[in-house]
């Protein structure tokens, strides 16, 4: 029995040894990633993907920590360059965020999805992935994630030709990079801005916004160097032809972009150089990293057929398909134009039925609070009433055993003391207003009011006497209530017939009014019995 006893101790500490062990490494794990979380933010990007790397996903128990692996994997892969096309954003770590209702975890996988989406030109549901992301980041306060997704929804609205779209995303990321003071965001925005501008023809806000970009410009990260340098030369391409030359072969020394060479190409060849410009427009179709090449098709078609160039020009011809192109290109702006309208009326409406929602909730819980407070008024008024009726009776009782006491004959008076005294410790303990109403009682029973008006009374008063009346003869004040009468008994006509049960005359009452005697005849004919 003993050797059983100490192996199961062994056994119970061996388990939670294991447990604690597994516990342990679950946080180590958790805290990993945190780690690499908080590499991210302080914009060391490589230092995160290495880390990574050295994080076995086998080591992964909880479904938390497989999907900010995920999640990290994908952020990481693509802030380095080095997109990951194995990533389970989709098919798990969206579905973990919506469940564990972490918005800004949902908004980052949108976000990254979306990133997938555009690199392989699925643009409409980058765009609705976009949108989500941007809705679920507006319900937190991390300015950074909703920077990166103003960001490229502008940038997409303006590879698609929605450049009002893209005018309001860059408006919306130059707010959150001021309330934020970043200094390169707000260059950046800045520099969005100014192209936004640009493409909707207003040259001179295009170049306000550019002036005030470029004293900003130092603030700009070297890898995104190229992209300002160019989008300052599209602005001052018209305008200023030779400072943007300056800022496109400044661009092209640190990266060659096809955007940047067809920039180039299209002074040259408004200054007659056609050669230079013929060069670089074939160079940008080599390079193709991101640009429209309908127009840029069209010039070497043009160039081709001047120079007789027919072997290439029919080359070109049979690589041309413009009008398909324009027409689908036009469709789907159109078509992602209505998706982000169509999903921000959604956003709304969704936003309006809550707000309607919550004032219904609000209503309710009004109408619930004044029903509970009625019905605790109610409450309290049947309570005091119940009470005032349990000492009325009470007092009823007293007296009616002095009553009999003292018609009896017998020398009764030390229990009639008694029952005053009782009496006198209810009303100061039980019913101190009773005890008022017999002081206006004693008043009137010895003729020590002359006018009530001038003795302070009130309506309320006259209650009071009445409740005082009913509780050292609730016969006679239960009498006159059972009558039927022409008008309703109001506390002012039983005061008046109490006093004529005290047998207190017309001229008397009609002074202790205040009133003259036909005011008493007409008081006293609202109050006769209807026979």
């Amino acid at each position: 029995m003993y050797n059983f006893a100490v192996i199961m101790k062994r056994l119970i500490y061996i388990s939670f040894l294991f447990l604690s062990i597994v516990a342990c490494n679950n946080k180590s794990n958790t805290n990993r990633l945190d780690v690499i979380d908080s590499l991210i933010v302080k914009n060391q990007y490589d230092s995160a993907y290495t880390k990574l790397q050295h994080v076995e996903q086998s080591e992964l128990k909880t479904d938390e920590d497989i999907a900010h692996y995920w999640l990290l994997r994908t952020q990481t892969g693509y802030l380095v360059n080095k997109p990951d096309t194995s990533t389970r954003l989709d098919s798990l770590v969206i579905p973990y965020y919506i469940n564990n209702g972490n918005h800004v975890k949902l908004a980052e996988a949108y976000y990254y999805s979306a990133d997938g989406y555009l690199l392989n030109g699925i643009i409409p549901q980058a765009v609705a992935l976009y949108k989500k992301a941007e809705e679920e980041s507006s319900r937190s306060k991390n300015h950074r994630l909703q920077y990166k997704i103003a960001t490229s929804l502008a940038y997409v609205n303006g590879q698609t030709g929605n450049f009002i779209f893209q005018l309001d995303y860059a408006k919306k990321s130059l707010a959150i990079a001021i309330s934020s003071n970043n200094k390169e965001w707000i260059a950046s925005s800045l520099n969005s801005v100014a192209v936004a501008f640009s493409w909707i023809g207003e040259k001179d806000s295009a170049i306000i916004y550019m002036n005030k970009a470029m004293t900003y410009s130092q603030y700009i990260a070297t890898n995104n160097q190229p992209a300002f340098f160019n989008n300052m030369a599209f602005v001052y391409k018209h305008s200023q032809p030779e400072t943007a030359k300056k800022y496109l072969l400044e661009s092209l020394s640190m990266y060659e972009h096809s955007n940047t060479l067809q920039h180039l190409a299209d002074i040259y060849y408004n200054e007659g150089n056609h050669e230079e410009a013929y060069r670089l427009w074939k160079r940008a179709l080599v390079v193709d990293n991101g640009l429209d090449r309908d127009n840029i098709l069209h010039n070497i078609l043009d160039y081709d057929v001047e120079h007789g160039n027919t072997d290439d020009v029919c080359k070109t011809v049979r690589e041309i398909v413009h009008i398909k192109d324009s027409m689908l290109n036009t469709l789907r702006n159109d078509t992602i134009k209505d998706l982000q309208l169509r999903f921000d009326h959604e956003v709304a409406m969704h936003e309006q039925e809550q707000i309607t929602n919550n004032w219904q909730k609000g209503v309710l819980v009004v109408v619930i609070i004044v029903l509970l407070l009625i019905a605790y008024i109610v409450i309290l008024k049947i309570l005091e009433k119940n009470k005032k009726q349990k000492v009325q009776i009470q007092m009823n009782d007293y007296m009616s055993q002095i009553r009999e006491l003292e018609a009896s004959g017998e020398d009764a008076s030390d229990k009639v003391e008694e029952l005053n005294k009782k009496i006198k410790k209810y009303l100061d303990y039980e019913a101190p207003e009773l005890k008022i109403g017999k002081i206006h009682y004693d008043d009137i029973a010895e003729n020590r009011i002359e006018t009530l008006s001038k003795a302070g009374w009130n309506r309320k008063d006259e209650k009071i006497f009445n409740n005082y009346f009913a509780a050292i003869d609730y016969r006679t004040v239960s009498r006159i209530k059972k009558v039927k009468r022409k008008e309703k008994l109001t506390p002012h006509r039983l005061f008046y017939l109490l006093l004529v049960e005290m047998g207190k005359s017309d001229e008397y009452i009609a002074k202790l009014f205040g009133v003259n005697i036909r005011s008493i005849e007409t008081l006293k004919t609202r109050t006769k019995p209807i026979e």
